[in-house]
């Protein structure tokens, strides 16, 4: 049994969402953050991907970013500012490493995930100043982006239907 596009996303969206709130519902450690990775990136990604963004995919990454604040008592705007981020950057890094095959595509949201991790820390160092817990939020994007491959099917098509264009392809 094949699940239709529109399901594939809403799981998709309900996976974000769930690892949003997972850590907050004391599950036991392995839904604590980390190792429970940052679902609202390979959401980002997803839509980045394949050019569905717009201003709704903005305020639903703030909105989850706000609602991941509130639950781990964050200083609010910090995961807001986060997941904000997240679109531009795998915009620029699905664009980057768009070869039509999942090895390209997953080295793609490494390099998203890696460019999170320096706004992270900057966003981090601006809330925390010194003592700014930076490894916690490494391992969850590791996390991540090694769960990005099984997860990437609620997220974005298969990278040869995608509608990625490479740097230098126009698209």
């Amino acid at each position: 049994m094949r699940l239709s596009l529109l399901t594939l996303r809403r799981i998709g969206w309900a996976l974000a969402v769930f690892t949003v709130m997972a850590p907050a519902l004391q599950l036991g450690p392995l839904f604590a953050q980390p190792p429970i990775p940052f679902g609202a990136v390979w959401l980002a990604f997803g839509l980045a991907a394949e050019d569905r963004g717009g201003p709704r995919t903005f305020i639903a990454l703030f909105l989850l970013g706000l609602l991941h604040d509130q639950l781990a008592y964050n200083p609010y705007g910090l995961f807001a500012a986060l997941y904000v981020s997240a679109y531009p950057l795998a915009w620029l890094a699905a664009r980057a490493m768009s070869a039509p095959n999942w090895i390209a595509l997953w080295g793609g949201f490494i390099a998203c995930c890696a460019g999170l991790g320096v706004v992270g820390w900057l966003l981090a160092r601006l809330a925390f100043g010194d003592s700014a817990p930076i490894i916690p939020m490494v391992l969850t994007l590791v996390a991540t982006a090694l769960l990005f491959p099984i997860v990437r099917p609620f997220y974005m098509l298969s990278p040869r239907a995608s509608r990625l264009g490479g740097l230098g392809s126009g698209g």
